[in-house]
């Protein structure tokens, strides 16, 4: 095992920085952080190979990476748009559950007045929004998806 490639080696401390600095699903972070590790220790290798001393190796290919503010920026995008999709897949499978329920207590509001009205009222406008809401998880979506 070369010296770079240690627990507290250069690429392990530059994966632990840049765990650090991603917020987003945690699965989602911990495969961008594994591929940018596995990138960073075969770009270490390549230079090893080139016949640069280890030491140089870690410096060239962290340079040809960037910095982990760098990489993190970039990283941070694509996890934003994960926890997006998360979220909006969230609400587009629980939000015709509500909206069912929502016109179910909107059908039992036949008065007018006091609570089965205010109920009714309520009823409506929460399916609504409901509604709205599904649609535009729908809509998130789509245009964070393949087609995205």
């Amino acid at each position: 095992m070369t010296p770079h490639m240690t627990p507290d080696g250069p690429v392990e401390r530059y994966s632990a920085e840049l765990a650090a600095a991603l917020r987003g699903p945690a699965g989602a972070r911990e495969r961008l952080v594994a591929e940018v590790r596995d990138g960073l220790a075969e770009t270490v290798a390549a230079y090893e190979a080139a016949g640069a001393l280890p030491e140089r190796a870690v410096r060239e290919a962290v340079a040809e990476f960037g910095s982990v503010a760098e990489v993190a920026a970039s990283c941070q995008r694509e996890l934003t748009v994960a926890q997006a999709r998360r979220t909006a897949r969230a609400l587009a499978l629980t939000g015709p559950f509500l909206v069912a329920c929502w016109w179910l207590v909107r059908g039992t509001g036949g008065e007018q007045g006091g609570v089965s009205g205010f109920a009714h009222q309520v009823a409506v406008q929460l399916s609504s929004a409901a509604v709205v809401a599904v649609v535009l998880a729908a809509l998130a979506l789509g245009a964070t998806g393949a087609w995205g």
